[in-house]
């Protein structure tokens, strides 16, 4: 009997553990409405890129713009990003993943993320419609693009799967 008083005493003791480490862990990542909005699987919802003008011919650009076309086409409603509560996220590519953290700015309206290995951090506008937000990366907000990344023009509009 004893023995059996011992084992419950002990189980409830470490149930009563578990859940307050878990209340104190979710507390600890606790998220504005907004930054919850982000939480979640993310997708292309718009790809845009001019084409560049560096004396290629009417028929360079051509292949180029059916190049662009077939890359866009394949891309777009695939999952890019995935954003966790915790701040961290994992961006899905062609062949692997990466892994890295995200924040959003809620006094400049800036979604920011942030590459594990490269370190390479990227800034993004965020718009509002309702209470969903999408995530525009423009080339020319860019740290990391060079002169003639930011000539093309690129334009990727994000949104929630």
């Amino acid at each position: 009997m004893k023995k059996n008083l011992l084992y419950l005493v002990c189980l409830f003791l470490f149930v009563f553990l578990q859940i307050n480490n878990t209340h104190a862990q979710s507390s600890k990542t606790s998220l504005s409405k907004k930054q919850k909005a982000f939480v979640g699987k993310w997708v292309i919802k718009e790809f845009d890129m001019k084409v560049p003008d560096n004396g290629q011919s009417s028929e360079e650009q051509q292949m180029f713009k059916a190049q662009f076309e077939g890359q866009k086409q394949l891309m777009m409603n695939k999952d890019i990003f995935e954003l966790f509560a915790d701040g961290k996220m994992v961006m899905y590519e062609e062949n692997k993943t990466s892994k890295g953290t995200w924040q959003y700015d809620e006094s400049s309206n800036t979604f920011i993320t942030k590459e594990d290995i490269s370190q390479k951090e990227e800034k993004m506008k965020v718009t509002w419609n309702g209470k969903t937000p999408t995530i525009t990366f423009d080339e020319s907000m860019s740290t990391e693009a060079s002169e003639e990344q930011m000539e093309m023009g690129m334009k990727i509009v994000f949104g929630k799967k």
